[in-house]
């Protein structure tokens, strides 16, 4: 963000009219987890925990009612993640304490956007009377909607670059798919690879009620998700194996029980080490990434399992204490890997984050540019015209 004062030419092309702020607005379609921390302290949901329970308890709220509402407007699901998206961003540069009595207009503008940008055209004044009808009240109104939605657009710097990853997901899948078909496998388990993806997608839809998206491309997320998804089968098995009846002994005691419980195991083995790893021929090392999605993807489900996609699969009862010991496992790994190191640079100082950037005038004008080194060579151009 960069602004630099300017003034109305007359008829004459002399400067001279009423003075105003010519604005350079940069668009990140990704933060770092520092940044969009520093972000949300900014915008006053981490400056205190009051501020933090107070959102984390209203997000609940609107995931329930975006869903209700999308259900009853008959949208795809891609929709609702897109608006999940645009909410959170929406509070990554605009404060919290300002706008957290209008969430439900907020949310219903986050979806309205999502609804044009995926060309699901529907009347605002329908999407609002059925806001009205689920919350039993009157008070959303078109003129402050159409209002919050200027403020979006300037928010997001009227980048609509977004890329689901449930797309990235149904590629992934079918490309495992085909080495699974295709390999020299000694094992075949009849859908077992269909339920595994259909945990995937659930897990993926979960997703969107994190603030990975803001972090991570959705190549990144799908595969978390397929791993994560991966890892809960495993568990799951191993459960299953090693499960005792009320004398302590193991259910499963002979080579002839136990072999297919065993060779299943070994076949998520498979897919976890020799397919996702070499099949789908990632030319980067993005495990450290993988495993820190995963972590905060547990972390989601110990918080707030009753609210997920997931618990319509797996009762809490059944998987918590898997969803626990995988939060172990993960929260190891990442111990013994090489960490990123946490950055020490001032946000402070970059205009991208300045608090005040995003509060504009009605006169004043606005400029937003999509690449990094366009905005460098602009703020440079401001600052020897300023000198």
């Amino acid at each position: 963000m960069s602004v630099s004062p300017s003034q109305e030419m007359d008829d004459d092309g002399n400067k001279g009219g009423k003075a105003f702020n010519s604005i350079i607005q940069l668009s990140k379609p990704f933060l770092s987890k520092d940044e969009v921390e520093y972000c949300q302290r900014q915008s006053n949901i981490l400056s205190d925990d009051k501020n933090l329970l107070i959102y984390q308890s209203k997000k609940i709220d609107i995931i329930l009612f975006l869903r209700k509402l999308i259900k009853i407007l008959k949208f795809p699901s891609n929709i609702l993640q897109l608006t999940f998206y645009y909410f959170q961003k929406f509070f990554l540069f605009n404060d919290f304490n300002k706008y957290k009595n209008y969430l439900y207009e907020i949310s219903i503008t986050s979806l309205y956007l999502s609804a044009k940008l995926e060309d699901y055209i529907k009347k605002l004044r329908d999407v609002i009377n059925l806001g009205n009808e689920i919350l039993k009240t009157s008070t959303l109104n078109e003129q402050k909607i159409l209002t919050i939605e200027r403020k979006f657009l300037e928010t997001i710097s009227f980048d609509f670059r977004f890329y689901h990853s449930e797309d990235y997901l149904i590629k992934f899948w079918k490309k495992l798919n085909f080495e699974i078909e295709n390999g020299n496998f000694e094992i075949e388990i009849e859908n077992n690879n269909d339920n595994i993806s259909y945990t995937s997608w659930l897990i993926n839809n979960d997703s969107y009620l994190t603030n990975l998206h803001l972090r991570y491309s959705g190549n990144y997320i799908s595969l978390s998700c397929i791993k994560l998804a991966i890892l809960i089968k495993k568990e799951i098995l191993l459960t299953e194996l090693n499960h005792k009846n009320e004398k302590g002994e193991l259910i499963y005691q002979t080579d002839e029980e136990r072999a297919p419980l065993e060779d299943k195991i070994n076949y998520i083995e498979d897919l976890l080490t020799t397919k996702i790893n070499k099949s789908l021929d990632f030319k980067c090392n993005f495990e450290i990434f993988i495993n820190q999605s995963i972590e905060e993807l547990l972390q989601f489900y110990l918080d707030n399992y009753n609210y997920s996609y997931l618990i319509s699969k797996y009762s809490k009862i059944e998987i918590m204490d898997i969803l626990i010991n995988l939060k172990i496992q993960i929260t190891r790994e990442i111990n013994k890997s090489k960490k990123l190191k946490s950055s020490n640079y001032k946000f402070e100082n970059d205009k991208f984050f300045n608090a005040d950037g995003r509060t504009y005038n009605k006169d004043d004008t606005i400029r937003f540019v999509y690449q990094k080194k366009d905005f460098a060579d602009e703020i440079i151009k401001i600052d020897e015209e300023k000198n």
